[in-house]
């Protein structure tokens, strides 16, 4: 890969693992079940344009869903037929959770799987599986960004690729700890990963960055 940082910094150990904001979590569960106030679909309509890296699609629940928790809230409740709803909001934001684990732990076991850590001052790594394309972004160490001032933006090298334009993995945002897990969103098919980046953005991304802000790589240990 043609372009690496100039710094040299020792690695973090260690990265933060929680996989979206626990309240945007708890109103996309509670969404999926009893609906949102206006006051609530206002608040997650802000946390999402926060939070780009998390997509409505990918936490729609199934058609019986709603039932099938509230039924099972019904069984497990011991308090009175009113904390049937909050038994039902749990097991609605573990259902999220736990679907979007499972594809994870998939990927962790799959043989084709390929885990490229980040150089310099993060921690954590890009994980991607070229036979399944997909995979995950762990990342600690980068300064909290405000989404509607600027974005965060995963570049994927692919081999049979021209280097000067890698696929778009898709934008992101961190927390005040300048820490994120998140999925990687390849644009376009990468049969070949030889290496990630990241750079800072306007709010949305870019389709070709200029890389004036190029803020990480990860590259195998051999390059």
């Amino acid at each position: 890969m043609d372009f690496m940082l100039a710094e040299n910094r020792s690695h973090r150990d260690s990265v933060n693992t929680n996989m979206m904001p626990e309240r945007l979590a708890e109103l996309l569960a509670l969404r999926a079940i009893a609906g949102l106030s206006p006051e609530e679909a206002r608040e997650l309509a802000e946390l999402l344009r926060q939070h780009p890296e998390v997509k409505e699609s990918d936490f729609e629940p199934l058609p019986d869903l709603r039932d099938r928790l509230l039924r099972r809230a019904a069984k497990e409740r011991r308090w009175g037929r009113g904390s049937a709803w909050m038994v039902a909001v749990v097991l609605a934001l573990a259902f999220f959770l736990a679907t979007w684990e499972s594809a994870e732990t998939r990927l962790d076991h799959h043989p084709a799987t390929r885990r490229l850590r980040w150089q310099g001052s993060l921690a954590g790594e890009a994980v991607w599986n070229a036979e399944q394309q997909s995979g995950y972004l762990l990342v600690s160490g980068l300064p909290p960004n405000d989404a509607r001032q600027s974005v965060y933006q995963l570049w994927i090298f692919d081999r049979a690729r021209d280097s000067r334009y890698p696929v778009d993995g898709g934008v992101f945002s961190v927390d005040t700890h300048g820490e994120t897990r998140i999925p990687i969103r390849a644009a376009l098919p990468v049969r070949d990963a030889t290496g990630f980046a990241i750079t800072r953005e306007a709010p949305g991304g870019v389709v070709v960055s200029e890389r004036k802000e190029l803020l990480a790589t990860a590259t195998p240990a051999s390059q």
